[in-house]
């Protein structure tokens, strides 16, 4: 009898998932390419509202993806009382550190159970945008889109902390100021760029990009507080491989709450520094748990279970989608010619090649790239 795993790292589930994914993406994009004209006649609020919700609808798969699919088991730390009042009650920034390739989507899975999934947003490299689906996605959901450019990042950050603004729905905006995501090479290459300026290097972090950070902290005047993420990884090694091949992983979350009027804002160095002493805080954390398996004990594990949400819709998708998609394979396999049951064969290889093939690329394309203007 085939085992779940043999079936697993045989694809004859993951490729149609990952097709299923596929189109309920091209489904996301083309309802939110729909609702654009409400943007372009001033419906602004309504268009946010429907985005935000059909937003959900496409991100909370990636949350499922995690927990239910491949067995993520992700502790949250922090002061209960605190999360308890403040979880999805206000605009707020969010600090994160970036081990690893999932960093973003596990900060997702905390941000669900806080409700405030649909209304994230995250700087994000300007070439992100073109990416299909995924990268299409962010940009119809206003993602600053950065360049890396100070004189056009400017810009793009003016725009989008005024327009932001008046946001219908509690909204979080999502920061890494590492700029990419830890590696061994990048952590020597900013230690090479701390000694060349006299700075002192972090063990566990790439040196912080400030400049971003003290312009949103100055201009989001609107937004009441700053969460600091923090993740301490138990066990496993999260990547997008593992997560198709559903290897499970532990990992624990730290979050703190710092109101934003307690955060320098006089000037622009004030900020910065704020910033890097926050990361020599987190620095000091994760050594902490990497010598003791945990963070310190003052911190206390929080009360956010898993919602229902994500395995419901994707109940519903895999109801609209993958089941029509499976009879019709059924029914080629049946009654269709060797010939197409072999070019759908080979197609289904080639989107599961292609796929892993962007994961890796993903993997690998990121540069840390650290510059003084940064």
């Amino acid at each position: 009898m085939m085992s779940l795993g043999w079936i697993i790292k045989s694809r004859i589930i993951v490729i149609p998932l990952i097709i299923t994914f596929m189109l309920i993406g091209i489904v996301t994009n083309v309802l939110q390419a729909l609702s654009l004209p409400l943007w372009w006649f001033g419906y602004r609020r309504l268009y946010r509202k429907f985005n935000t919700v059909v937003a959900y609808w496409f991100w909370c798969v990636l949350s499922w993806a995690l927990e239910s699919w491949a067995g993520y088991n992700i502790h949250i730390y922090g002061d209960p009382d605190v999360i308890k009042k403040y979880h999805n009650s206000e605009h707020a920034l969010c600090v994160l550190n970036h081990r690893g390739d999932l960093d973003w989507m596990i900060g997702w899975v905390m941000l669900d159970r806080c409700g405030m999934l649909g209304g994230t947003k995250c700087f994000m490299k300007a070439s992100t945008k073109y990416l299909p689906v995924v990268g299409w996605s962010f940009w119809l959901m206003e993602f600053p889109m950065l360049a890396r450019n100070w004189e056009q990042d400017e810009r793009c950050l003016a725009v989008s902390s005024a327009s932001l603004k008046d946001y219908p729905v509690n909204m979080l905006m999502c920061i890494f100021p590492e700029g990419s995501r830890f590696t061994e090479e990048k952590h020597e290459a900013s230690k090479e760029f701390c000694k060349k300026r006299g700075l002192q290097p972090f063990k566990h972090h790439l040196y912080p990009r400030t400049k971003g950070f003290a312009y949103a902290v100055k201009n989001m005047d609107y937004v009441e507080a700053l969460y600091d993420v923090t993740f301490g990884f138990k066990k496993g090694e999260p990547s997008i491989l593992g997560v198709m091949n559903a290897e499970p992983c532990e990992v624990d979350i730290l979050l703190r709450r710092i109101k934003t009027v307690d955060i320098p804002k006089a000037n622009e160095m004030e900020t910065s520094n704020w910033l890097i002493d926050l990361f020599r805080e987190k620095d000091d954390l994760v050594d902490y748990y990497i010598k003791h398996g945990q963070f310190p004990s003052e911190y206390t594990k929080a009360n956010l279970p898993s919602r229902p949400w994500p395995k419901i819709i994707v109940s519903i998708w895999i109801t609209l989608l993958a089941l029509p998609m499976l009879v019709g394979f059924i029914y080629i396999l049946i009654f269709g010619s060797w010939t197409v049951i072999t070019v759908i064969g080979t197609l289904l290889l080639i989107v599961n090649q292609a796929f892993r093939i962007l994961c890796k690329a993903t993997a690998e394309r990121s540069k840390h790239g650290l510059s003084p203007n940064q």
